[in-house]
């Protein structure tokens, strides 16, 4: 993943080709949260990513996306939107 979003074959993924290669790879990640993502990844503060950055940055990806998924099944049994899930919403 990371030669295929690194297009330029330079060893560092520039924002732009975050931004290209994780919509390439079906990520419905907003920009400002790619732009965090890459602030947060660029341990080194130069502006890209290194492959070292980059395993760690999937691993927030992974961790963000599996949190929507259990919100959305959260919110899925908690039809009344009380913050908790009854015995009658889970039945």
């Amino acid at each position: 993943m990371f030669k295929m979003i690194d297009v330029d074959n330079s060893g560092q993924i520039t924002l732009e080709e975050l931004k290209n290669g994780l919509k390439r790879v079906g990520s419905d990640l907003k920009d400002s949260e790619i732009t965090s993502l890459m602030q947060a990844a660029d341990i080194d503060h130069n502006g890209t990513i290194d492959y070292k950055e980059f395993v760690a940055a999937m691993l927030h990806v992974n961790k963000v996306q599996k949190e929507d998924y259990m919100f959305a099944a959260f919110s899925y049994f908690n039809q009344d939107g009380s913050g908790f899930i009854t015995y009658d919403e889970l039945q």
